[in-house]
């Protein structure tokens, strides 16, 4: 307040004292005006905004008696618009009639000394409700309108100030308990994780086949998916239809000398017979060719049709997977790099089979069939077969 030590006192302002120019040609007791407050109060509630105009002529009226120090003037003028309702929209001229206001309610000698300040501190602290940052233009009103000016927003600040230190201190406290939880429930994390890699849990060691090691006669299909007995027997009927009828082509082709000019065409199977035999043993010798060829023929054909039941029944039997193993592991050793060197599981072939290194190079292995064709002397296919193409 130091800076209001050395400011001039207005001609309308008060003095020192409590005496204020011009106020006792308008002033009036307290007994002098019979308007009851709450009425007023309620009265003004009920009445409309002023237009912008009618605020302005308002606050110009009351400035005019402001400066004549006809301060119950001034709060006849003002008070019914801003004592209890906002009657003037304008925040320009609302602040105005507030400092006004204020400042002749401070100097009204109709009022008590402790009412004046109660009333005018309310008013400057409605100014800076509306505006925290407002201070009051310099070299307008008397000193003890700064001074309290001064001391209310002070107070204010204070307050403010408290508040967030009150703040600032429940905000520490809340931070330091939610540290404390965050860190029991990293701990609590750090115990569940534990006793969750831990855990035993049931692990299937698996062998993924090959659908085309199914397409292999012979019984391949049937070995690979673990039907041995099968196999066993498809490998015998295989092995002694074709071998009988394989038997029966070279006795025909070796003992008789029968060779075919034009593949399989009808009549192009030429056999040699010795000129020394007769005519009964030349027809004795071509019924026996004849019942060669036919029994070769019974052959060929049981062996084809083997090969195509023992092909279609591997493909309708076929199993994708095959367990090998279940057991309990640790759940970690389940996702640990390192875990299960010395298991199956080992390698980037996941769970692979109960052989190790071997069972992942077999996961690795393709067996592609492919057919196999014998050109003739004319260019013709003189034959066919099955061959098995090894891919690493």
């Amino acid at each position: 307040m130091a800076c209001f030590l050395g400011a001039a006192t207005p001609a309308h302002a008060a003095p020192a004292g409590d005496d204020a120019p011009g106020a006792a040609a308008s002033a009036v007791g307290p007994e002098g005006s019979s308007e009851d407050p709450e009425a007023a109060a309620t009265a003004d509630d009920q009445q409309p905004p002023l237009s912008k105009e009618e605020a302005q002529a308002t606050v110009e009226a009351a400035i005019e008696a402001w400066r004549a120090g006809q301060w119950t003037q001034v709060r006849d003028l003002l008070e019914p618009y801003v004592r209890d309702a906002e009657r003037i929209v304008d925040p320009f001229l609302r602040e105005q009639a507030l400092r006004y206001l204020a400042e002749a309610t401070l100097y009204d000698p109709g009022l008590d000394g402790n009412e004046r300040e109660a009333l005018a501190r309310g008013y400057i602290e409605r100014i800076l409700d509306q505006q925290s940052t407002w201070t009051p233009p310099s070299g307008i009103h008397g000193r003890l309108f700064y001074d309290l000016a001064g001391v209310t927003r002070a107070e204010r600040d204070s307050q403010a100030a408290s508040a967030c230190q009150g703040q600032l201190l429940t905000c520490e406290a809340d931070l330091g308990e939610l540290d404390a939880d965050h860190r029991s429930l990293i701990g609590d994390h750090a115990t569940l994780q534990e006793a969750y890699d831990s855990q035993l849990v049931e692990r299937t060691q698996v062998i993924q086949r090959n659908r085309g090691l199914a397409l292999i006669p012979f019984g391949v299909g049937h070995f690979t998916g673990g039907r041995m007995w099968l196999g066993g027997l498809f490998v015998g009927l295989e092995a002694v239809t074709g071998g009988a009828g394989l038997a029966l082509i070279l006795t025909r082709n070796t003992a008789y000398g029968c060779q075919r000019t034009a593949g399989f065409q009808p009549g192009s199977l030429i056999c040699t017979v010795d000129d020394e035999l007769s005519d009964a043993q030349v027809a004795q010798v071509e019924r026996e060719i004849e019942t060669i060829r036919d029994v070769e023929q019974a052959m060929g054909i049981a062996f084809l049709s083997l090969v195509v039941l023992d092909v279609a029944l591997s493909q309708v039997l076929f199993e994708r997977f095959e367990v090998v193993r279940i057991d309990e592991v640790p759940r970690n050793e389940l996702t640990s790099p390192t875990a299960g060197d010395d298991s199956p599981s080992a390698g980037p072939g996941g769970p692979a089979g109960a052989g190790g290194g071997s069972s992942e190079a077999s996961a690795k292995m393709r067996l592609r069939p492919s057919p196999v064709f014998f050109s003739g002397p004319s260019g013709l296919p003189a034959g066919g077969g099955l061959g098995l193409r090894i891919q690493f």
